[in-house]
């Protein structure tokens, strides 16, 4: 394959990835409809193993993998300016089969046929992902892109190689917390996402590892994923909605997950890979609930409310005069302030006179420069906001 071909097939894949879509069978054709590049998915799912496609006629390709197609390829029109769409059917055993929705791209010297399939498999994860807490639309918003896909691998594909390659792929490229671990706990693979949280550079450094080697990480997280982990193993059910124990990121910053295992079985019903798909806790959209998380770790006060200004880049505040931080009780106030914008009713919350937080409003007023209380809870709240916009896309 020469280099501009390559560089558009990867460019394509970067693309889906982007989407999180990568569930999707990819083609590469020059304009004489010859496969240049087909990626692993689509060999996997259309081809027959070991069999060498690169350079053969898209209707020979068909011919040789048992695919049926709506109408001959070769009769569509690829110069109009919008992609087209076309379907084609494999059968596989004597049960299932898969069908594929493709949409055609046209470049200057190739296209690109990207498809989607549904099969006519057991789709054996929606009873167990659906059904779970007020966690679960943000779950299956996650899962269920690509739920038939997984079903359908791990339903047709028995070579446990092939299937880990796959899956491997699969996790890679999603965009949020996943991970994919073999028969004994151990990392096989973790998504960008996740590695980032954890401070990974490299996949080789805890691939064969299990969750103990990550030395920073609290004992009570860590025994927590080895009593989920083992759970689902042993019940070979899917282990969802469940609130992981807060514990502080590579990058000093507090995190709480919403856990979420789904074991793949084998024909006997053993389990061959465990699957972590998680979000993050809708906690961490309340200042309130973020600040509690902080001091669950932090029993200091003055680190925990350090921690927490952190959190929220409000540690950018400072006495003009002093160079001192926000503390603990005008933290108190400011989010008290947020909600009920009244001294009286701080001071009523806080048990303290209405004079103490005059007076410490004042100082707050200093340190964020702001010029009454309304524009205290404003630059707060558009802190809080700016910090959820990061985390929460």
């Amino acid at each position: 394959m020469n280099k501009i071909s390559y560089e558009r097939f990867n460019l394509v894949n970067e693309e889906l990835s982007s989407f999180n879509s990568p569930h999707n069978l990819i083609i590469l054709l020059d304009k004489n409809y010859h496969i240049i590049e087909i990626n692993n998915m689509a060999h996997c799912v259309l081809a027959n193993e070991n069999q060498h496609n690169r350079g053969i006629h898209w209707k020979e390709f068909c011919q040789n993998n048992n695919i049926e197609t709506e109408h001959e390829l070769l009769l569509v029109d690829f110069n109009r300016d919008i992609p087209l769409n076309f379907k084609t059917t494999k059968k596989l055993g004597e049960i299932s089969r898969v069908s594929i929705e493709w949409k055609v791209v046209s470049l200057t010297s190739y296209f690109i046929l990207v498809g989607s399939m549904c099969c006519d498999c057991p789709n054996i994860y929606d009873t167990t992902i659906i059904s779970n807490n007020k966690s679960s639309n943000a779950i299956d918003k996650i899962f269920l892109p690509f739920n038939k896909s997984i079903a359908f691998l791990t339903y047709n594909f028995k070579n446990k190689g092939l299937l880990q390659s796959i899956l491997k792929q699969i996790v890679e490229s999603l965009h949020e917390h996943a991970n994919l671990k073999n028969e004994n706990f151990e990392y096989l693979t973790l998504s960008p996402k996740s590695r980032n949280m954890l401070g990974i550079s490299s996949l080789n450094d805890v691939i064969g590892c299990t969750v103990d080697t990550f030395k920073d990480l609290p004992k009570k997280y860590i025994n927590q994923i080895h009593s989920i982990d083992e759970e689902a193993a042993f019940s070979k059910k899917a282990k969802t909605g469940i609130q992981g124990e807060p514990f502080i990121n590579a990058f000093g910053t507090v995190e709480s997950l919403v856990l979420n295992k789904i074991p793949l079985l084998d024909d006997s019903g053993n389990m061959n890979f465990l699957l972590t798909l998680s979000i993050n806790s809708s906690s961490l959209k309340n200042p309130h609930d973020v600040r509690k998380l902080y001091r669950s770790i932090y029993r200091e006060k003055r680190e925990s409310c350090r921690r927490f200004l952190a959190h929220y880049n409000l540690d950018l505040f400072k006495h003009p005069d002093t160079g001192t931080l926000i503390t603990t009780r005008e933290l108190d106030v400011i989010m008290c302030l947020a909600n009920h914008n009244n001294a009286k009713l701080v001071a009523r919350d806080l048990k303290i006179d209405e004079s103490t937080v005059r007076k410490h409003i004042e100082v707050i007023k200093l340190k964020m420069h702001c010029v009454n209380k309304l524009t205290i809870v404003e630059k707060f709240l558009d802190h809080v906001h700016d910090t959820n916009a990061r985390s929460f896309t």
